[in-house]
């Protein structure tokens, strides 16, 4: 947004809070979606920043934790992160080093789909880091053979060796400390071992000094390190999404999560669900109102109910069970901008021969 659509935006909001009452209007940026609005000074939103300029970047102060993927680039000192790729397609087979490449005849895959997260731009993370010299003067990586990932090969030929990377090294176990050590670390504590309550004499008229020695503990159970998962196949979560869950001992890993239907698919179904529980008999001689039964014709803005027939069952459960879907997915929580239109509710309906040749349930007239 430049300088003239913004002032634009403020004049017109300014327009409108007139009536409410005076304030000073100021730009801010939502720091999960990165839209732009204007709000008086004092009524900021908690998850909004105010610009400071004309492209309102993300204050540095906001930690790269609390950005979403589209508003992580929007802070200089931060950047996104891969987490994992869902790919598409069929999957060849790995080249293991040392074995000729297997045949491989998958047709081209589409772009994967991946998820990110939004880190702090520095320091690199070790897996970034491509040298053995650069990898090995951070303390707190490791150079070596680790894992094989799926590598390129040409068809009938050696597969390639297994190559060196670097990672993120495991933090040293607390026994392991001296001292010194043992108290720059926070996970870690200096114990002194018990000394025997008998003083033996050094022949000096005094003790002499206790003979054991302190030993560095953790303060409480370190859960064991995170093991390294391979890719798995591109087909691996066909039909599915891909989510990153952490275990009991922090550690990410991801899992395979059937795709939920969404709100508009609900609303889709209701609406069709609706239009089945209208049917009726038109001809029928029972000594009850077939269509007395007043339902939401849509999730979505309810805005106008119908009437439906009070006998179709099967209709009726499936209405309530994409409504009980609708709630636990939170699709009534969602912002949605419904049409000003007045409805005036059906008092009754009748049902009544349709074209082709079945009963609908029909509004009276008011």
């Amino acid at each position: 947004m430049n300088r003239r659509n913004w002032m634009a935006a403020l004049a017109v909001t300014g327009l409108l809070l007139s009536a409410c009452g005076d304030g000073e209007l100021v730009l801010a940026r939502n720091l999960a979606t990165g839209e732009l609005s204007a709000f008086a000074k004092d009524e900021v939103p908690q998850d909004w920043v105010v610009c400071s300029s004309d492209d309102c970047p993300v204050p540095p102060t906001v930690p790269c934790q609390k950005l979403s993927a589209k508003t992580c680039t929007l802070n200089p000192e931060c950047r996104l992160k891969e987490l994992w790729c869902q790919g598409t397609g069929c999957a060849c087979a790995a080249c293991e080093p040392g074995k000729v490449c297997p045949p491989c005849n998958c047709p081209p895959s589409p772009p994967p789909v991946c998820e990110y997260t939004c880190i702090p731009k520095l320091p690199l993370l070790c897996e970034e880091l491509k040298d053995e010299k650069g990898c090995s003067a951070r303390k707190d990586c490791e150079w070596g053979e680790f894992m094989c990932p799926e590598m390129a090969c040409q068809q009938g030929q050696p597969c390639p060796p297994c190559a060196k990377t670097c990672r993120a090294k495991a933090p040293e176990i607390c026994q392991n400390l001296d001292e010194k050590q043992c108290a720059t670390r926070n996970d870690c504590e200096w114990q002194m071992a018990a000394c025997p309550a008998v003083c033996e004499d050094d022949g000096k008229g005094g003790c002499k000094p206790c003979p054991a020695v302190g030993v560095c503990a953790p303060k409480t159970p370190v859960p064991p390190p995170c093991p390294v998962y391979n890719a798995p196949p591109a087909d691996w979560c066909l039909g599915g999404k891909i989510v990153i869950v952490k275990d009991k001992n922090g550690c990410e890993h991801p899992t395979c999560e059937p795709i939920q239907q969404g709100c508009s698919d609900l609303n889709a179904a209701y609406i069709a669900a609706v239009n089945k529980a209208k049917a009726c008999n038109p001809y029928s001689m029972m000594p009850v109102q077939e269509c007395g039964k007043l339902v939401d014709s849509t999730l979505f803005c309810p805005i106008c109910p119908s009437y439906v027939s009070i006998f179709a069952t099967a209709a009726l459960k499936e209405l309530d069970d994409l409504r009980a879907k609708w709630l636990a997915l939170g699709c009534d929580k969602m912002e949605v901008a419904c049409p000003a239109l007045a409805c005036q509710a059906p008092k009754s309906a009748t049902c009544l021969p349709s074209a082709a040749g079945v009963g609908v349930c029909t509004p009276d007239a008011p």
